[in-house]
């Protein structure tokens, strides 16, 4: 569970937080928790800090960001970053055998708190895969639904998001759909950094 601080900026004006079932008194702070991927999907508090209403920290523990899906910083998210919309997911992949395609969820089929505006990514890849091999970012398992991004993975080294797109890919949420990482050769492996902004919807 991930810790929220939050402050009301306003002297003279409640705030409420309807995800909280909550209203902030005016110039108070209150502390809360919450799972990670709950946050970006809480619309008054989302308001609240675009209009700069409120200010938020967010302190996650040790496992949760061991786990690489959510902002690899030791100290509290500041309000900034939270004011900014991004968050980035890091995941590791390590080499497997038999050269077949696999799947690996950033958040499974069904269970995107939002939709994710694509902004920037990248992968390093430390064993590279075979002829041709490629890391696909996907929204749905085995390939069967839209692909988001392709990187190779046939080289070892750092391979950047494609400059050739045309328009930052959105990933929708949905009850069948999730935000998937599918290598089409498991021997290779590699570590993913995604840039996401999530807009709700």
């Amino acid at each position: 569970m991930a810790t929220l601080t939050i402050t009301n900026l306003s002297s003279t004006e409640a705030l409420p937080i309807t995800e909280l079932y909550t209203t902030i008194a005016a110039g108070a702070t209150i502390t809360c928790e919450r799972e990670p991927n709950e946050i970006p999907a809480m619309r008054t508090l989302q308001e609240a800090l675009n209009e700069q209403k409120a200010t938020l920290s967010v302190t996650y523990s040790a496992a949760e960001i061991g786990s690489g899906l959510v902002l690899d910083q030791g100290a509290p998210v500041t309000a900034a970053a939270v004011l900014s919309g991004t968050l980035m997911f890091r995941v590791a992949l390590a080499a497997d055998v038999g050269g077949t395609p696999d799947d690996t969820p950033i958040f499974g089929i069904g269970d995107m708190p939002a939709n994710y505006r694509l902004v920037d990514g990248y992968i390093v890849v430390s064993v590279a895969g075979g002829g041709g091999s490629t890391l696909t970012v996907e929204d749905e398992l085995a390939g069967a639904g839209v692909q988001y991004l392709t990187y190779s993975t046939a080289a070892t080294g750092r391979v950047e998001m494609d400059a050739t797109i045309t328009a930052l890919p959105l990933a929708v949420r949905g009850a069948t759909k999730g935000l998937i990482l599918r290598r089409s050769d498991n021997t290779a492996a590699l570590e993913v950094v995604l840039i996401a902004r999530p807009e709700l919807g």
